[in-house]
């Protein structure tokens, strides 16, 4: 059997385009962040598609993570990130790292020596002085930044962020009061789990109150965070304007619709699967409501 490798890339493309839509950038990626996750190395991507890479936005190293899927697991850390940080026009980059066979050591060792705000969990209690993971290529973000580029991956302002971090008593795995566990570790205990008599039980997803608090928490925003949005939707399931007006309910449902009721209100208003454009209608709506 021979694999058309084109048609193979084109359907990777064509997910990872799904995928960035659906964390609602409502920008374009940059060509040179395609080149990296898609093209051959002869061509400027990169010769390897697992391992480490690093969100940074302007001088700062937010978030560290492996994945054996750049073009997925990048994208939906990316998308966790950015929809939390006050100024997103600020430049943004990632960089990649090779983890031939040891991530778990190199991601944690990277991790406690540049602690980024956003890793509330370390596969591994390790040390500043640990072997570190080799970056091989940075690429910006966004189409809309074009050659701009973080300065977060400059020697000097690496340095500044290990110092920072290591003078810091409560760096965030401890904050968080967590301790990630692996992928290979979770997809163990997964197959461990649902194994019965040698026989793979698939899990059933069940849509009930404890996993609709789950969506909820994941998508909505905290109330200890800026208001960035013109319309926020909050992890508490209210929906609050940029200037903290109170102006209705979200939920979502197990089809990952979302639906927003008005405050005083007991009927769904709007509904959509993408909250982003959600967002666009409740602003629209709320217009609508003062000028009326």
């Amino acid at each position: 059997m021979t694999i058309d490798f084109n048609k193979f890339k084109n359907k990777r493309i064509r997910a990872f385009h799904s995928l960035w839509r659906r964390q609602v950038f409502l920008r374009k990626p940059h060509d040179k962040l395609l080149i990296n996750l898609f093209d051959n190395p002869r061509s400027g991507g990169l010769n390897f598609s697992s391992g480490l890479y690093f969100i940074a936005s302007g001088n700062e190293i937010l978030y560290i993570g492996q994945t054996n899927d750049f073009s997925r697991r990048l994208i939906e850390s990316l998308g966790r990130v950015y929809h939390q940080i006050p100024d997103i026009s600020l430049p943004w980059s990632v960089a990649f790292a090779k983890a031939d066979g040891n991530a778990n050591e190199l991601e944690s060792a990277a991790i406690y020596k540049y602690a980024p705000v956003f890793n509330t969990s370390i596969p591994r209690k390790t040390d500043c002085n640990a072997e570190q993971p080799s970056i091989v290529g940075i690429s910006p973000v966004f189409a809309d930044q074009q050659q701009k580029i973080t300065t977060a991956f400059t020697q000097s302002v690496l340095e500044k962020q290990s110092s920072k971090a290591l003078l810091n008593p409560n760096p965030p795995w401890v904050m968080g009061k967590s301790k990630r566990k692996s992928s290979e570790q979770v997809r163990a205990e997964e197959i461990a789990k649902n194994k019965l008599d040698g026989i793979f039980v698939e899990k059933q997803f069940v849509w009930n109150d404890e996993t609709k608090d789950e969506a909820i928490s994941e998508i909505g925003v905290s109330l200890k965070l800026p208001l960035k949005f013109k319309i926020n939707l909050i992890d508490d399931g209210s929906v609050i304007t940029e200037d903290g007006e109170f102006i209705g309910m979200w939920e979502p449902d197990e089809d990952g619709f979302v639906y927003f009721m008005p405050d005083g209100q007991n009927e769904i208003r709007l509904c959509n699967p993408f909250v982003g454009l959600l967002c666009k209608k409740i602003e629209d709506w709320y217009e609508s409501q003062k000028e009326n």
